[in-house]
């Protein structure tokens, strides 16, 4: 079920006809990255979403849609999900936090393609200490906003 969650979303993305170093040059040149400071290096955390939320409406105008993660990010949304929805190792249902679809994108984390893209090729920075980044995006509006934790 996650796998069919995943593709599902995928195809949405996909049907944009967007790939994933178009968004990040988006999000790149709108100067915006967001990040929770009272976050520990590396912690995905509820606040970001929000705080990535808040930022998108108030600068873009965009709703965030979809929040790409990497495998590690979905680490830390596993252990927000109360006992009684895990499945073993895996939650299965949809991945939503605050309304916005996360989706689990391989090519994200630290030392992955899309952060690589982003550092070498895009010479974008990510916040402080923080060691990865994430992608909002607001289908409907081709909106994009870039996150670090």
């Amino acid at each position: 079920m996650l796998t069919s969650c995943v593709d599902r979303q995928m195809d949405i993305v996909r049907s944009k006809c967007r790939p994933f170093e178009h968004w990040l040059r988006q999000g790149t040149n709108n100067n915006i990255l967001v990040f929770d400071e009272e976050a520990n290096v590396g912690e995905f955390t509820k606040r970001l979403i929000s705080l990535m939320k808040t930022c998108m409406r108030r600068n873009g105008g965009g709703h965030m849609t979809h929040l790409f993660i990497s495998p590690e990010a979905y680490s830390h949304v596993y252990k927000w999900i109360p006992t009684k929805y895990r499945s073993g190792e895996l939650y299965l249902g949809d991945l939503k936090a605050y309304g916005v679809e996360l989706v689990i994108n391989d090519n994200l984390g630290e030392n992955q393609y899309l952060q690589k893209y982003f550092t070498d090729d895009l010479k974008g920075c990510l916040q402080s200490d923080d060691v990865e980044l994430c992608l909002g995006i607001d289908i409907n509006n081709d909106e994009v906003l870039l996150g670090s934790f």
